[in-house]
Parts: structure tokens; C-alpha cells; sequence
């Protein structure tokens, strides 16, 4: 049988076929410019805002509900459990609306500790 390109196909000879091989200018990785042509050196270049910020408050925010909404499933189970339907469903929305004040209170205490831990070694790091 014959290919297009004119050799047999049948042949015994289990030679590669150097067509298909990777040339050594794609194996190697490209180095990324220091030069822009936009901004010229990358020291002039501005800085992209991080969504550190924006990530760390939806996190709040959903520990928050995701709090709440615990303390008032297992107050509701325990309703089911107990068969005294409102009483412990509250219980546990009061505890669930507790819970989350006091992790929010925390996780805010923990970023002022770390911020506060920030400046002070820059400011260590400028005299």
C-alpha cells in the first residue's frame, strides 16, 4: 500500500519519522522580556491591585452566614430530635448569630495584629 507521499507503508524498516520530532527552539522555554513596550523597564510599570483585600472580606462575610446558619440547623435538628419545634431552633440561631460575632471580632483582631506586625518591620527596615 502506498502514502501520499509516495513511500510504501508496508515497509519492514522502523525508522522515526523525523517530520514529527519537537525542532530545539520550541523544547526550550522562553524567558519572559524585561523590557515592556508599553512602560518601557519594568520599575515604571504600575502595580495591579491585589484582591487580597476583597477575598479576605467575602471570606468574613461567609463564615459569618455559613456560622449562623449552623447554629440554626442544629437547632433545628434538636427540635426534630426533642419534637418541640421553635424552641431550639432559636437557641440555636441565637448561639449561630453569637458564634459569628465572636469570629469576626477575632478574624479582625488577627489581621490588625498582622498589619500592625507588617508596618512595624518596614518601618525597622527603613532606618
Amino acid at each position: 500500500m502506498s502514502r501520499p507521499d509516495g513511500t510504501d507503508s508496508s515497509s519492514s524498516s522502523d525508522k522515526p519519522d523525523l517530520s514529527l520530532e519537537i525542532p530545539e527552539v520550541l523544547q526550550r522555554p522562553v524567558r519572559k522580556p524585561d523590557f515592556d513596550p508599553v512602560y518601557g523597564d519594568q520599575a515604571s510599570r504600575p502595580q495591579t491591585p491585589e484582591l487580597g483585600g476583597a477575598v479576605k472580606a467575602w471570606a468574613i462575610a461567609l463564615d459569618f452566614v455559613v456560622t449562623i446558619i449552623t447554629g440554626a440547623g442544629l437547632g433545628w435538628l434538636a427540635d426534630r430530635w426533642r419534637n418541640s419545634l421553635p424552641l431550639w431552633t432559636l437557641v440555636g440561631l441565637t448561639f449561630g448569630f453569637a458564634a459569628a460575632f465572636v469570629r469576626i471580632v477575632r478574624a479582625t483582631q488577627r489581621q490588625e495584629r498582622a498589619e500592625k506586625a507588617r508596618r512595624d518591620s518596614a518601618s525597622r527596615a527603613d532606618k
